[in-house]
């Protein structure tokens, strides 16, 4: 039993949330309102506010853990938007860690969940976001497409991989 129903305190769809962060193990089901939890230790206590609050933090240090931010101030990188920019995160990195590929894959699933909540589908951006963008939506049960940067100049030329209908509300992970 969690102290003070903290549980019962934090809408379902946050619950798993704050018991991965906070305890670090869980089991989900698909379904929010049924979510099965597992191997959770019991917490002396537990400050939602100070979990939320560190979250950019923890990702900070995942990232400076497996060397995926790189810094050069004397030569900056050009990004693909054309900015010079002495920082440099590569993502891609990200995919072979499981630890903080799980990390992005739930804090990007709860802040569409939170905040785009009448979301009907997921889109990655080719090709540095078709991984994640294709975890989000495994997790959130969302169907997914994946936009190219232009298209195919072959097969079927499409632009966007997938099926969409109009009118649906996507949620576009870059």
């Amino acid at each position: 039993e969690f102290p003070g129903g903290i549980l019962q305190k934090i809408n379902v769809k946050t619950r798993w949330f704050v018991l991965f962060y906070a305890f670090g193990a869980l089991s989900l089901q698909t379904d929010w309102d049924n979510a099965l939890f597992a191997a959770v230790p019991q917490p002396k206590t537990l400050n939602f506010y100070t979990i939320m609050k560190n979250i950019p933090v923890l990702l900070a240090e995942k990232l400076l853990n497996i060397s995926a931010i790189k810094l050069q101030p004397e030569i900056p990188f050009v990004w693909a938007s054309g900015w010079n920019s002495p920082i440099y995160t590569d993502n891609r990195k990200t995919l072979s860690y499981p630890d903080v590929r799980s990390f992005i894959k739930l804090e990007l699933a709860r802040t569409i969940a939170e905040n785009f909540p009448e979301v009907d589908a997921i889109a990655g951006v080719a090709t540095g976001a078709i991984a994640q963008g294709a975890l989000v939506a495994d997790l959130l049960v969302k169907p997914y497409v994946y936009v190219r940067s232009s298209p195919k100049d072959h097969g079927l030329e499409n632009l966007i991989e997938g099926n969409l209908k109009a009118g649906q509300k996507v949620v576009v992970v870059e």
